[in-house]
């Protein structure tokens, strides 16, 4: 932060917020995963609902969270429809095959991420 601010110690930050951008990886149906894909959806429930480590530590802090979907392999039809309002794409694509994802894909990921 001081880095970023330009000035040590760094000034007290107001407005804090944490925004996750969900997303399984191609290849973790080839075991290079710690966890298998199933645990993303899981993790973004959880999230939502404001069980998660995340939720935890923001609430401690005083700091909201928000979750949004950008590449998670299912949807979330019973979720409130802004968590998947960026989406990409349905998971990425396994880079020993192809790229993860498109240049356009990329941008459009980088683009959701500018909005916060």
């Amino acid at each position: 932060m001081a880095s970023c601010q330009g000035t040590c110690p760094p000034r007290q930050l107001d407005d804090v917020r944490v925004v996750v951008f969900a997303g399984d990886h191609g290849v973790s149906a080839d075991g290079v995963s710690a966890y298998p894909a199933a645990i993303t959806p899981a993790m973004v429930y959880g999230i939502a609902g404001g069980h998660a480590g995340v939720s935890a530590l923001a609430a401690a802090n005083d700091v909201t969270v928000r979750i949004y979907d950008l590449g998670v392999a299912v949807d979330f039809p019973d979720l409130p429809a802004e968590i998947s309002r960026f989406k990409v794409r349905q998971s990425s694509g396994a880079i020993h095959l192809t790229d993860a994802l498109s240049r356009a894909e990329v941008e459009q990921a980088l683009a959701a991420g500018d909005r916060w």
